[in-house]
């Protein structure tokens, strides 16, 4: 994980991030609440975003192999006896967390 909040500068890089995603919501909150404003719109807006200031590697900008990337979106996951898409699986070292 290209973790940016594991050093002092990083961490505070980090919270100026999602500060400025939470003002960018709150100034326009009419229409991002709204029936316009779409699933994927948020993820690009807002998601992603959020989980790369966190220091996730959404884009896969590591160049990992499919079996070790760290973000995975819509994976198949068998819970109990269903099976589930979450839009978003983490993984850590390929390892599901």
């Amino acid at each position: 994980m290209l973790n940016p909040i594991l050093d002092k500068n990083g961490f505070e890089k980090s919270k100026e991030i999602v500060a400025e995603l939470v003002a960018k919501f709150e100034n326009n909150k009419d229409f991002y609440t709204s029936n316009s404003f779409k699933e994927e719109e948020a993820k690009i807006e807002f998601i992603n975003p959020m989980f790369e200031a966190l220091g996730w590697d959404v884009h896969n900008k590591q160049k990992l192999g499919p079996s070790f990337k760290e973000v995975i979106f819509e994976e198949s996951l068998s819970i109990g006896k269903e099976t589930k898409a979450p839009d978003y699986s983490f993984r850590l070292g390929g390892q599901l967390i």
